[in-house]
This record gives C-alpha cells, sequence and structure tokens, in this order.
C-alpha cells in the first residue's frame, strides 16, 4: 500500500480523463506541432524551449523479469524546474517492441526515438506542482496480456520502456513536458509448459576493474624501500567496509570466490583487470606509511597513516580471489598508452605497458595472463599497436569500433581479428597482434553505472547522449538490459560471443555491482549463456579474419593533448639527463633507476585515461596539472641540488701558479659526475679537470690548476653541468686576487738576488785577506761579522 505522499498509480479500474472532441483534436495538433519542432535542430542563436518538468526513476521492481506473473512497478519523482506552476500532472507507461539490434541499446534511449505503441492509460499524479517543488508517485502496470491494460509482453527480450508526464503549465495547453526511459530485461514469460533452455545463447566473459586514482604524494623521489607518502587517507578509507575498494572486492568474492558449481562458472567468466600502480600503493602501505599534512607540499610535514591493517586485509583477500582466477595488469596508472607512445620514448612505453604483469606477479603470487594489453580508451592508433607486438603484447582488447574489417568494411567486426599492420619483431615467427572485441553498446551502458556516469570515446556518435540527464536507477536498468541482450537473443550455431568491458575508473554502489553480476551469473547458472574465458580469446593458434587499427577523431580529441605530452616530455628529458650523470653503484642505494623511478611513474599519472567525458573530467584534468606541476618544481631541486659553494670575500693566491680550490656540493642520494665550467678572462688560464664525481649527500675540495699573469682582481664566474653540458645548481662569482707581477718582478728578483750575492762575497774576500771592511768601522772586534778565531 503506498503511502499518502506516494500515490499508487494502478491501471486496472482506473479510466483516463475525459476532455471534449474538439478541445482534443486541438491539443493533438499543437502537441505534434510541438514535437515536430523539437525533433529538429534549432537554429544558431534560437531561444531554447522552456523545460517545466524534470521526471526521474527512481526504482523499477523487478529490475529483471522472469517467468512469474506479476506488475512492473515504477517509482518515479516529477520536479518542477521552470519559474511558473504547472497543474494536472497525468504519467503514463509505455514500452517498444523488443530490441533486435545492439545499436537499440543506445538508439531506442534516445529523447526523439518514437515507437513507444503499447501504453497503459494516463494517471493523475498532482492537480499542481509550484516552482521548484516535487511530487514522488508510483504506477503499475500487469507485464503480461490479461483482462486489463497491460504491456503485453509475451517473450523474452529486452524491452524499452517510457514514462510519459503530461500537464499544463500556467500559462500554456496542456502537452508532454517530460519523459523517463529505461531498458527491461524480461529473462522469461508465463508459459503453459516450464521454458528448457537446450543451447546457450550467449558465451560471456567479464573483465573487472581493480582501480584507483593514484593517492601518492607526486614529484617524491626515492626507492621501492622508502616508506611511501600519500596525498590523504582516502585510499585507507576505500578499501574497508564501506569503501569502493571493498565493495568492488566484495562483489567478486560473493559472485565467484565460493567453491559451489555457480561460483565456478562466474570465476571461469571473469577476468581481474588491476591497476598495477594501485597494488603497488597497497602494498607499500601494509608495511606502514605516511600522509601529507598539506597535499600542495608533497616533500613537507608528514604523520603516520593509519589504514595499515586495512590495506594488509584487502590485499590478502585480492590474493586469494586472484588464485582462483584470470587476472591482466592495465597499463599502469591507467595510463593512455597512445599518448604515451606518442613521446617516442621506449623505455618510458615499457614502463607503461609491460612491467605490470610483473608486479602481480610478485605481490599476489599468481600467475597472470601473458601479452594481453587493455587500453583504457578502448581505441589506440596503428602506430601504438605496432610499438605494442614490438614489446612482446599478442592481444589488444579494443571496443568493436576500434577495428575495421580490411574485407567487409560494412559488416560486423568478429570477436577475434588479426592486425597484419603489427607483425611480430624483426628476427621472430610470431604472429602479428591480435585485435579482441568487446561490444560497445555494452561498455556505453556499464560506464553510464555509478555516481559518475561516463560517455566513452569509443560509444559511437549516432547513439551518444548525456547520460548524466537520466537517473542513476535508470541507468542501471539500461546496463542490466545490455548485458541480458546477448543471452535473450536466439543463439545461432554457435553461441553469440559477449566481452564486457566496464570503464577502468568505475564507481558503482554494492547494489549496483551486484545487480550486473547477479544476471550475468544468473545466465550462467540457468543455460542461458556459458562461461568462455578471456585465455580462449588470447591464447591459441586460430586467428580472425585481417583488420585494421581505428582511431576516431573523438578518441584523439579526449586524449591528452600536445601541451601535455610535450610538458612531459621536457621533463622525461630532464630525468634523462640526470640519470646519465649518475653514478650507478649495485652495492649503494639507491641506484639512480631506483632514485628516479617515482618520478618517471608520475609522467605516467599524468597522462591518465580516468574520467574522460564525464562529471569528473575536470577534476582529472586539475589532478594531472598538480602532478606535473609538483613534478617540475621537484626536478628544480634536483638540479639546484647539485652546486659550487662559492668562498666569502676576496680569495688570494699564494703565487701566480697557485691552484684555486674549489668546494662542489652533492645534496643528492646517489653520487653524480659534473664538469666544471669556468669562464677566465686572458690573463688567467685553468687546468681542465674533465668529469668530476661528487659523492652522494657529501662535498668535495677541488684544486683547479691556475696560472695568473697580472697582479689585479680577478672576478670569475663558475658553475658545474651535466655530462651532456646541461646547468647545476647555481652559477658561483668567485672574486680572486693575485700576487702575480709578471717579467719586472723575475727582473728585480733577480738584480736583488746577484746584489746580495756580490756584497756577502766582497766581505768574505776582505775578511780572509785581514783587511777591514769600511762596514764595520766603529765596531768592537768581537761584533764584526765574519770574525776569524784567530781575530779573538
Amino acid at each position: 500500500m503506498s503511502s499518502p505522499s506516494t500515490p499508487s498509480l494502478r491501471s486496472p479500474g482506473r479510466r483516463a480523463p475525459r476532455a471534449d472532441s474538439a478541445l482534443r483534436t486541438l491539443v493533438l495538433i499543437l502537441f505534434a506541432g510541438t514535437a515536430l519542432f523539437a525533433a529538429a535542430p534549432p537554429a544558431t542563436g534560437a531561444p531554447q524551449p522552456t523545460r517545466y518538468l524534470k521526471l526521474s526513476v527512481d526504482s523499477v521492481n523487478p529490475p529483471s523479469v522472469g517467468a512469474e506473473p506479476s506488475d512492473l512497478e515504477v517509482k518515479a519523482t516529477i520536479e518542477n524546474v521552470s519559474d511558473r506552476p504547472v497543474v494536472d500532472l497525468a504519467v503514463r507507461m509505455q514500452r517498444a517492441p523488443k530490441i533486435t539490434a545492439e545499436s537499440q541499446l543506445r538508439s531506442m534511449l534516445l529523447p526523439e526515438q518514437q515507437g513507444f505503441d503499447i501504453a497503459g492509460p494516463f494517471e493523475k499524479v498532482s492537480p499542481r506542482l509550484d516552482p521548484g517543488k516535487k511530487v514522488s508517485f508510483t504506477i503499475t502496470l500487469p507485464l503480461h496480456p490479461g483482462n486489463s491494460p497491460s504491456l503485453n509482453i509475451t517473450e523474452p527480450g529486452v524491452y524499452p520502456v517510457l514514462l510519459n508526464v503530461n500537464a499544463t503549465p500556467k500559462p500554456g495547453i496542456e502537452s508532454k513536458l517530460d519523459e523517463a526511459r529505461f531498458l527491461l530485461p524480461v529473462v522469461d514469460v508465463p508459459a503453459a509448459e516450464p521454458t528448457t533452455v537446450t543451447k546457450p545463447s550467449a558465451a560471456v566473459t567479464l573483465l573487472w576493474p581493480i582501480s584507483d586514482s593514484p593517492q601518492t604524494a607526486s614529484g617524491v623521489p626515492g626507492s621501492a624501500s622508502d616508506r611511501i607518502r600519500l596525498v590523504d587517507e582516502d585510499l585507507a578509507k576505500s578499501l574497508v567496509t564501506g569503501g569502493r575498494l571493498n565493495d568492488m572486492l566484495a562483489a567478486v568474492e560473493t559472485a565467484a570466490g565460493g567453491t559451489g558449481d555457480k561460483q565456478k562458472r562466474m570465476a571461469s567468466a571473469m577476468c581481474l583487470a588491476i591497476d598495477p600502480d594501485l597494488l603497488s600503493t597497497v602494498s607499500s602501505m601494509t608495511r606502514g606509511y605516511d600522509v601529507l599534512d598539506d597535499p600542495a607540499a608533497p616533500q613537507g610535514r608528514v604523520h603516520p597513516g593509519t589504514g595499515m591493517a586495512g590495506a594488509l586485509n584487502w590485499l590478502n583477500r585480492l590474493r586469494a580471489l586472484a588464485d582462483s582466477m584470470c587476472t591482466i595488469p592495465m597499463p599502469f596508472a591507467r595510463t593512455d598508452i597512445t599518448a604515451v607512445n606518442r613521446l617516442d620514448d621506449d623505455n618510458l612505453f615499457d614502463l607503461a605497458v609491460t612491467r605490470g604483469v610483473d608486479t602481480i606477479e610478485s605481490i599476489l603470487s599468481v600467475k597472470t595472463l601473458h601479452g594481453v594489453v587493455w587500453p583504457g580508451a578502448g581505441m589506440i592508433d596503428e602506430k601504438t599497436a605496432v610499438a605494442l607486438r614490438r614489446d612482446g603484447v599478442t592481444s589488444v582488447l579494443l571496443a568493436r569500433d576500434g577495428f575495421s574489417d580490411d574485407n567487409n568494411p560494412a559488416s560486423p567486426v568478429p570477436d577475434v581479428v588479426t592486425i597484419p599492420n603489427a607483425p611480430a619483431p624483426a628476427g621472430q615467427n610470431g604472429p602479428a597482434l591480435r585485435g579482441v572485441a568487446f561490444d560497445a553498446y555494452a561498455a556505453s551502458a556499464l560506464a553510464a553505472v555509478g555516481v559518475d556516469p561516463q560517455t566513452p570515446v569509443f560509444t559511437p556518435e549516432r547513439v551518444r547522449f548525456n547520460v548524466a540527464g537520466d537517473s542513476r536507477t535508470a541507468r542501471l536498468q539500461d546496463a542490466l538490459g545490455a548485458v541480458s541482450f546477448a543471452a535473450l537473443t536466439t543463439p545461432g550455431d554457435s553461441p553469440r560471443g559477449l566481452l564486457l568491458a566496464p570503464p577502468q575508473s568505475w564507481d558503482p554502489s554494492v547494489a549496483e555491482t551486484r545487480a550486473i553480476l547477479t544476471q550475468v551469473s544468473d545466465f550462467l547458472t540457468t543455460g542461458r549463456a556459458v562461461a568462455r574465458p578471456l585465455s580462449a580469446l588470447t591464447g591459441g593458434t586460430s586467428t580472425g579474419p585481417a583488420a585494421s587499427i581505428f582511431y576516431s577523431d573523438r578518441a584523439d580529441a579526449e586524449a591528452p593533448g600536445d601541451d601535455i605530452r610535450g610538458e612531459v616530455s621536457a621533463q622525461n628529458s630532464r630525468l634523462g639527463i640526470l640519470q646519465e650523470s649518475m653514478v650507478d653503484d649495485p652495492n649503494a642505494a639507491p641506484t639512480p633507476e631506483e632514485f628516479l623511478a617515482p618520478l618517471r611513474d608520475e609522467l605516467l599519472r599524468a597522462l591518465a585515461t580516468p574520467g574522460r567525458n564525464s562529471a569528473s573530467t575536470a577534476d582529472a584534468r586539475d589532478a594531472s596539472r598538480v602532478r606535473r606541476a609538483q613534478l617540475v618544481r621537484s626536478l628544480d631541486g634536483m638540479f639546484h641540488s647539485v652546486t659550487v659553494l662559492a668562498p666569502s670575500g676576496v680569495y688570494t693566491l699564494a703565487s701566480a701558479q697557485s691552484p684555486l680550490p674549489l668546494v662542489a656540493r652533492n645534496d643528492l642520494p646517489v653520487p653524480i659526475r659534473v664538469r666544471i665550467v669556468m669562464d677566465p678572462p686572458p690573463e688567467m688560464s685553468l687546468g681542465d679537470m674533465g668529469l668530476v664525481e661528487l659523492p652522494a649527500r657529501g662535498s668535495r675540495t677541488l684544486q683547479i690548476p691556475t696560472k695568473v699573469s697580472a697582479n689585479r682582481k680577478i672576478v670569475l664566474p663558475v658553475e658545474l653541468t651535466t655530462v651532456t653540458g646541461h646547468p647545476l645548481g647555481s652559477p658561483a662569482i668567485l672574486t680572486i686576487r693575485s700576487n702575480a707581477y709578471g717579467q719586472a718582478l723575475t727582473i728585480i728578483t733577480a738584480c736583488a738576488g746577484a746584489l746580495l750575492l756580490f756584497l756577502a762575497g766582497r766581505r768574505l774576500l776582505r775578511r780572509f785577506r785581514g783587511q777591514p771592511d769600511p762596514a764595520d768601522k766603529g765596531r768592537a772586534p768581537s761584533q764584526h761579522p765574519f770574525r776569524r778565531q784567530s781575530d779573538e
């Protein structure tokens, strides 16, 4: 029984409002004209028609129809979004014929799509609704034919259902002011004999993403043994009861984690797609971690994190689950591999694509499905396909619209194709890259589920619409219909392949994930579908027809642009410059590779795919911008950590060839080789020290060979550079005073020495001859210099 605030609109026994025949005809004419006007695109600059009401579906019961006779109960809410009151609100339920083509899973949800000819009567909802007010209601209609109006559903299938609200704005005339559409899967209908499924209609494979937005502090170099820094505790909250990652894992544990036949079938059909960035972060959390006091200061003060126990529990549960089913890695941090490949850095591309296998296998102690890549955008360009095959990738999972059949461009692309333009690397006899297609329409429906509805780039242009305008319940219904379509289609010679691929950044609720997994599990249990492991598509020797890679203009437009890639490329070059100068000592920790690895990870995070064409697009781009800015600041600091320590005051050389002492300091935790670059004046020449090695977190005093030919104050600029000549630190300005007098000083010194020798010799000669020296006149004999013993 409905509450007074939620009127129940049951069709039996109720009659549609009567109206004068002439007035009804006039209203229909006006309504038809309004519909035609609304269907035509408005002229540029033309005022948009006023929207009066917003109709939202709150619940659908049952969400998936079984064999028992039942009614369809829909709870919904109408809100007056205009500035006028609306009167005489009435709603009715309608349906269109069951869907017969995949494209209808989207096209029948477009506002202009007609054909909802099976309809119940209009039922009054409210006599008046003022601006800003809402009214909730429940409308019920029998599903199957009987003695009263019904939806008249007589066979299984996926049916589009529409709620239509008519009302009269004041001032105005009665017309349809809004509608809400959703898909209703009908698995079975009442029959005299029980329905028996003799042949499965679908072969189902389901990818299940385990990922999250990066939570590590940006721009912090270090090594795997360092205590990790997180920007906040959001990840810790997500890993425990009530958190998103906990719920995503719990849904799979319930559906496929047991030992029963039902769970085993689901486990065979599912494959966990895990973000190696998330996995390594959670693994680091289990050893203890720190949280920034200020997220804007990644190298600032921290406090200990509190989620270590939750991280360990979640990781152990994931390890147990992964041990019983297929696992594949996502690209690191869900980075856009096409954008990374356009940087033309093979090493960075390898890090994005191939290291995930090692990360998963080492942390979870499981064997992953090798050679398989699932790009988050669902599309790649041909150059990236070639790069994947060069890196040993054998299969790539793309939306069906990401391929083009070379022999039959107009026909649907099969589940497995061969990409001859991405052959095996030179010197190898392996096959060309294999393409595995997932359904774009089902993937688009799944992407719209959750708190952050998305429209993927691979969704065909002709069926794109603003999914955020639909209620969350309606979007879930559309997903249930999409995953049910193949199983409810008449089987052919072999089951229809269905590879389901939700977005890698997905945020459904517990109820939504369970509804989707339950729907798939029920099809496997009842025999309408059979589990098809992902390895059946990516392995074996059989290959499909030749196909080309198709990368749409929209995919290109929504990818990280030239400005972002240019900035990432510039910082990647700076990282390479630093690493080239660092000393790689295997016996010392960290090595240059370990020290700089977190910064290379930041480059990949800055090119991530999450948030495309969804409510979080702006947030994702802002996060990328912040990470890039913090990376630049970190690299600036590292380049300034190696510098010359200039002496205070004036430095005086003891002689014209005294060496010039110089102190160079390295504040980095790894040794580094540098060049000393000086620009002396013409009267000073300096020896070449070549490459100089500075110890980690230490300084070194250098003696620069120097020769000065002038006695004056000299200003000498000095700086350090990398081995390739890029400046390090800040230049130092040395002020030097030299005691050099040049050739004149040499002559004077020589003359003085000769005179001294002459005078000393003269005195000695006179003394030996016994002749008093005139210089001794007036002195006592005992005071004479050079006196002989006999004189005493």
